[in-house]
């Protein structure tokens, strides 16, 4: 360098030589004074030598190489490195978590962490429940329905035509006494009206009127008509009944309802002795050998000259009957009144004219108990004939029906001033045929009795109609020892002292059950023993001392 100096060298060459060298003293101050952001060489050493050598060197040797890159980590000490951002990484849980700029909502099921590397700058974690969302249900696609031709409403079954029969194009009026005979006929005249028969009803104080209507006029249009007129009492159809049984059958069996009803304990004790039974039926052979010398009178309310068929006979029979058979009430009078005819070739059948017909000439003998063995519909004015009679002391007894557990109820049974009576068999089962309802009183044997036929026959009968015999006769025994007996006690008496058949306690199928003759004539004896013993004790004079 020495040397270098003092060459003989032109002023130019040495001048321009110095300038060099301060040119490059000058850029080796300067590069080491930058700073490491720069991204220029960091050298040590002060003036030429060292801070040119030195720090050149370094960078030579790639200690002073940039570390940014990607791929070459520095080498110089940490205290003179400035930490740059790491960006923390995504951890999905089960809920939201704050990541960088989003925050995940989407649950995801991962693997427990121990810790989650944060940003110093993303907010504060947040304890936020999971989002839930639940689909909705699709929506099922429209069943498209089928078109199906309808079938036609199949037609119900007829409930026993009987009891919404009438006579066809008749009508009843009940008319005052008071009104003239003219004027009477004055009414017929203009309503059309022709008269058939007319008869005078002791037990309302009234005229009854059978009419014909003239063809073209509905019955029930002339009834309302008549109905408005104030003349008029009552206007009605004429009502058709008919008999409740199932037809007489072959000789089968033996009578059981005398084990049943223990009638010879009964018997023992009475038969019926003085009491008569009206029988309003179709007639009774008055020559049968199970009813001699029992009829008191035969009465034909229809002046009808066909001869008697079997349900009278074996109504009556059931009642009374004494040679083969064994009555209830074998000392009982009966009184045959025939209300109905076969004429319609449907059955017999009874019209409410000649039901009340019959009914006034039951009362007018003195018969104390009235058999009805048919059925029908409510009918007013047989109503008021029959409440009436009831008010005179006599005991109605009915059949309960033979329609089927469906039926409406059946009149007369339903009446509140009629004892109707339902049919049991053998093992006391319900008659299958047989109605039910509330107005049901007691059972009785109704189902294959043994009963008689006209000409001196026999058979087997089923249905409420010879229950209903059954009890007749039993009211019959009674009487015999309570003459002063009421309706309302005999129709007490028989229900307190039935034996519970069914459900326990009065039900529509067999009311208060399986009626018991001996329970039942024993009460009746200690009721009449009450009212004898009551009529002999002297009567107390007003103001004696005893």
């Amino acid at each position: 360098m020495r040397q270098f100096l003092r060459s003989p060298t032109g002023a130019t060459g040495s001048r321009a030589t110095i300038a060099a060298l301060a040119l490059v003293l000058g850029l080796s101050t300067i590069l080491s004074s930058a700073p490491a952001t720069a991204g220029g060489f960091r050298g040590h050493g002060f003036g030429f030598g060292h801070g040119f050598g030195h720090g050149y060197g370094q960078a030579w040797r790639g200690e002073g190489r940039r570390h940014d890159d990607g791929y070459h980590a520095p080498r110089w000490p940490q205290r003179h490195v400035q930490e740059r951002w790491r960006p923390p990484p995504r951890v999905y849980v089960d809920g939201p978590v704050y990541d960088d700029d989003y925050v995940v909502e989407r649950p995801r099921r991962v693997r427990p962490r121990r810790h989650v590397i944060r940003h110093e700058s993303a907010p504060p974690p947040r304890h936020v429940a999971p989002k839930i969302v639940r689909a909705e249900p699709k929506a099922k696609p429209e069943r498209r329905m089928r078109r199906v031709k309808q079938r036609p409403t199949p037609t119900p079954p007829k409930v026993a035509a009987v009891y919404a029969s009438i006579a066809p194009g008749e009508v009843l009026c009940e008319i005052r006494g008071d009104v003239p005979i003219a004027t009477v006929e004055r009414i017929a005249r203009g309503y059309g009206l022709k008269r058939e028969s007319f008869q005078r009803v002791a037990l309302t104080q009234s005229t009854l009127y059978r009419y014909s209507i003239r063809k073209g006029q509905a019955v029930s249009a002339v009834v309302a008509r008549l109905r408005a007129d104030k003349r008029i009492a009552s206007a009605q159809p004429n009502m058709q009944f008919r008999l409740q049984d199932e037809g007489a059958k072959a000789l089968a069996g033996a009578q059981y309802a005398i084990s049943k009803l223990q009638l010879s304990e009964v018997h023992r004790v009475a038969k019926g002795d003085g009491v008569t039974v009206a029988v309003l039926d179709s007639g009774v052979d008055q020559t049968h050998p199970e009813l001699a010398g029992s009829l008191t009178a035969s009465v034909n309310a229809l002046k009808s000259t066909a001869a008697p068929e079997a349900h009278g006979t074996g109504v009556a029979s059931v009642i009374a009957a004494h040679t083969n058979l064994v009555g209830v009430a074998p000392a009982a009078k009966i009184l045959a009144v025939r209300a109905f005819s076969g004429a319609h070739g449907d059955g017999a059948t009874g019209t409410t004219a000649d039901i009340v017909r019959a009914i006034e000439i039951a009362v007018g003998a003195n018969a104390r108990i009235v058999n009805m063995s048919f059925a029908g519909p409510a009918d007013p004015l047989l109503a008021r004939v029959i409440e009436a009679a009831n008010a005179r002391g006599v005991i109605f007894v009915a059949a309960g029906g033979n329609a089927g557990p469906d039926a409406a109820p059946a009149y007369p049974a339903a009446d509140p001033n009629v004892i109707a009576v339902t049919a049991t068999d053998a093992a006391d089962a319900l008659f299958p045929s047989a109605n039910r309802g509330d107005y049901i009183g007691v059972a009785a044997p109704g189902v294959d009795v043994l009963v008689a036929t006209p000409g001196a026959g026999y058979g087997l009968s089923s249905g409420t109609s010879v229950a209903a015999a059954h009890v007749s006769g039993l009211v019959a025994l009674m009487l015999q020892e309570d003459s002063k007996l009421t309706p309302a006690e005999a129709r007490r008496m028989l229900a307190d002292n039935a034996r519970d058949l069914g459900p326990a306690g009065r039900d529509a199928q067999f009311g208060a059950g399986l009626i018991d003759p001996e329970r039942t004539l024993q009460a009746a004896i200690r009721a009449g023993g009450k009212q004898e013993a009551a009529s002999a004790a002297p009567a107390k004079i007003a103001g004696a001392s005893d």
